[in-house]
């Protein structure tokens, strides 16, 4: 199964002298610029399974804290961090970060065990409805989509034209609008390869009617 990240803007709600902080990490019934939806209730299996690991910009390397409370509320997910300020140096670092207003978000490390998709207006938005929560990242740019980091998908694992559309977004670094327009392009050449061997058939079924006649 595919890991996959999303980032949000972290809503910090304070942090103190010994590097606790809490806020939201998820908020939930906000369509992200991927067009991407977190539900109600999809952290809650996995909270209670295990505690996510507290990771510096993704980096498996470099765990940065841990996270001794997590919690699903009606506005999303609520969680108190505690930094290893003593020891740690990167943990410091983002500390100090934090304080000054200078680093202000997570991005969030799960699998997708239950999704689906709906329309909103042109948009088919994918809601996550049930995730494997494995890590939460302090991160630099989660307003930026281009911060926003999934799993490139195997070729074989594409089934449908909107895993066509992601891979080309993750794999190709296209925005939504041009992996759209590549496949609309697709589309149109198919469409016209589609029709010539309709075409070809055609013709050549009445050339073989006319030799029988």
């Amino acid at each position: 199964m595919a890991r996959e990240r999303i980032s949000c803007p972290f809503e910090l709600k304070s942090v103190d002298d010994a590097g606790t902080f809490t806020g939201y990490a998820s908020v939930f019934g906000v369509v992200d610029w991927w067009d991407d939806v977190v539900e109600a209730g999809a952290f809650a299996d996995s909270l209670k399974a295990r505690s996510p690991a507290m990771l510096w910009q993704h980096n498996m390397d470099e765990p940065i804290g841990t996270w001794p409370e997590l919690k699903e509320d009606e506005h999303g997910l609520w969680v108190k961090g505690s930094l290893l300020v003593n020891g740690v140096a990167r943990a410091a670092e983002a500390h100090v970060l934090l304080k000054a207003g200078a680093l202000n978000g997570l991005s969030i490390g799960y699998n997708a065990l239950e999704r689906y998709y709906r329309k909103e207006g042109e948009r088919d938005v994918r809601v996550l409805k049930k995730v494997d929560l494995w890590e939460i990242s302090l991160v630099t740019f989660p307003a930026n989509e281009q911060a926003r980091v999934r799993t490139v998908k195997a070729m074989e694992d594409l089934r449908t034209v909107r895993d066509v559309e992601e891979y080309l977004r993750e794999a190709g670094s296209l925005s939504r609008s041009e992996a759209k327009g590549v496949i609309a392009r697709v589309r149109d050449v198919l469409q016209r390869e589609a029709e010539e061997k309709a075409i070809l058939a055609g013709a050549t079924r009445l050339l073989n009617l006319m030799r029988e006649g």
